[in-house]
């Protein structure tokens, strides 16, 4: 058995073709799961405004709002005479920095958590209207039936 063909799938029958919408929403749940949020979450807020990819996104920006943070992380120093010396300024004017860029995230994140509220709402509108919209559209078509019977049953005596 060759090595290399068995590295490399084999392409799925027509009958056994992958739906990559279902693949996909598998992925995304697992990895909702794995961050410990909600997978159901995006299903429910599916409305007739926007498509499905719209609300996946929503949530998406629902989930990681607020998930900004710069870790201070060094190489270390491979000078023989004065590597601590240098690893030691180094951590300091990195941790300098790193703190200055953290202040800077935690305002973007002020930022996200306030736009990502504001197209909540905005979505919420949108969905809504369109649901008053079409209330308003059928009670008209129930009132012009409703008509057209009493029409009816009045000829019909």
């Amino acid at each position: 058995m060759n090595t290399e063909s068995s590295l490399v799938p084999e392409a799925p029958a027509a009958e056994e073709m992958i739906d990559i919408e279902i693949v996909m929403r598998q992925i995304r749940e697992h990895l909702a799961q794995q961050r410990g949020g909600q997978p159901a979450a995006a299903a429910e807020m599916t409305g007739a405004a926007f498509n499905a990819s719209f609300y996946e996104e929503l949530h998406a920006a629902n989930q990681d709002h607020d998930r900004l943070y710069v870790a201070p992380y060094l190489t270390p120093s491979r000078l023989p005479v004065v590597g601590g010396l240098w690893q030691r300024v180094r951590a300091a004017f990195h941790g300098l920095v790193v703190f200055y860029v953290n202040r800077l995230a935690e305002a973007q994140m002020r930022f996200n958590t306030h736009a990502v509220r504001v197209l909540n709402e905005i979505v919420r509108s949108l969905d809504q209207a369109d649901t008053a919209d079409e209330v308003a559209r059928l009670t008209r078509r129930v009132q012009a039936l409703e008509e057209r019977l009493q029409r009816l049953e009045e000829g019909g005596r």
